[in-house]
Parts: structure tokens; C-alpha cells; sequence
């Protein structure tokens, strides 16, 4: 587990809209992991660009099986990143995939 602690202020200064039915909340500005995150990039630059971006409102991360290289690297190296530095502060939702509503949820969205 790592010592990270996101900016409190992240949410603050970015600028989030509303997307399909259920008015998904997403920021204008993803981040997309194509080259940096492959297999011969550096883990702790990735880190690095995965904490900045988390602290100036990115919550949106693009990827992809054949990201990389080699492809699907970028996928596995997101992972690791994430579950050290942020997974313990994700909770599931409310019912998660079991609550009434989620097939709708999902078709919707």
C-alpha cells in the first residue's frame, strides 16, 4: 500500500458533464494509456502521470486490450498502479451489480 493522498481539491477544478440517460458524470479532459503504460515503460512514470492526473480531476482512464506495447500491457501495469495507490479508497456501490435497477443502469447509460 502506498502513502498517496489525492488533492482535495481535484474535483474542484475540473470541469465534469453529464453523459447519456443517467447523466453519468465524466470529465472533459480522460486519460489515455496507449504508449506510456506498456511493458517497457517505467512503472514509477506511470505512477506518477496516474497520481497527476487523479489530483487535477481525471477520473476517466482509456484503455484497451491491445494497448501497450506489447499489447495489453498498458492494462496490467494500469492495475498494478491502481490497486497500490488507489484501491483502498473504492468501495463497491450500494447492491452493486445485484441492485434492481443496474441492468437498466447499464442499458442506459
Amino acid at each position: 500500500m502506498s502513502n498517496y493522498a489525492a488533492s482535495h481539491e481535484r474535483y474542484a477544478t475540473m470541469t465534469y458533464n453529464r453523459c447519456g440517460r443517467i447523466g453519468l458524470k465524466l470529465p472533459a479532459i480522460s486519460l489515455g494509456l496507449w504508449h506510456n503504460f506498456g511493458g517497457g515503460d517505467a512503472m514509477e512514470n506511470g505512477r506518477l502521470m496516474l497520481r497527476r492526473a487523479f489530483d487535477l480531476g481525471i477520473t476517466h482512464f482509456d484503455l484497451a486490450n491491445n494497448y501497450g506495447p506489447p499489447p495489453g500491457s498498458a492494462e496490467e501495469s494500469f492495475g498494478q498502479l491502481w490497486r497500490r495507490d488507489f484501491a483502498a479508497s473504492i468501495r463497491p456501490a450500494v447492491g452493486g451489480r445485484r441492485a434492481p435497477c443496474f441492468r437498466r443502469w447499464r442499458l442506459s447509460s
